[in-house]
């Protein structure tokens, strides 16, 4: 008896400790996203690539930002664009819902900002600053990107109009 009360309390602390360890393999949302900095080139066809880095980058290029992350299941993404309304001192969404859709292989443009993955990241491309910039503290007309990602850390970035002309 005392053997088999010693053998089911062993039993159970070995899955209670077990189940405390997270496997690196699965848990992918505790990681950041990893940004670089380069340039979009479009070919004839209408695919994109990123250029890392902006030493050698055309002057007509603008600079874009390239985030990924790991993931395990297909990501799905929710984006909403944002703007600040001054009136209510908050960001209201610019569409009227969420723009939702899968990540797939094939990049997908939605108005400056890529995405795409391949079999163990996800991408996200802001191509964005040929008409934004990074927001400032001080910056006004201020837009806010929120991207989530289903089984990863959401990504979300501010951005000021270079001019004031267009929308999102």
């Amino acid at each position: 008896m005392k053997k088999a009360l010693i053998f089911i309390t062993s039993i159970f602390v070995i899955c209670l400790f077990s189940s405390c360890i997270d496997s690196p393999s699965y848990n992918v949302y505790s990681e950041s996203w990893f940004d670089t900095t380069g340039y979009v080139v479009t070919d004839e066809n209408g695919s994109y690539s990123f250029v890392a880095g902006t030493t050698n980058k055309p002057a007509n290029q603008a600079k874009a930002i390239l985030w990924e992350h790991r993931y395990i299941r297909t990501p799905v993404c929710e984006l909403t664009p944002q703007i600040w309304d001054s009136e209510n001192i908050e960001y209201r969404d610019i569409e009227s819902r969420p723009i939702r859709f899968e990540i797939t292989s094939t990049p997908r443009n939605i108005n400056g900002l890529i995405f795409y993955r391949d079999t163990d990241k996800v991408y996200v491309i802001n191509n964005k600053y040929d008409t934004y910039r990074d927001k400032d503290f001080f910056d006004k007309d201020q837009y806010r990107f929120k991207i989530e990602i289903s089984g990863i850390r959401d990504l979300e970035f501010k951005m000021v109009k270079n001019n004031a002309t267009g929308n999102w």
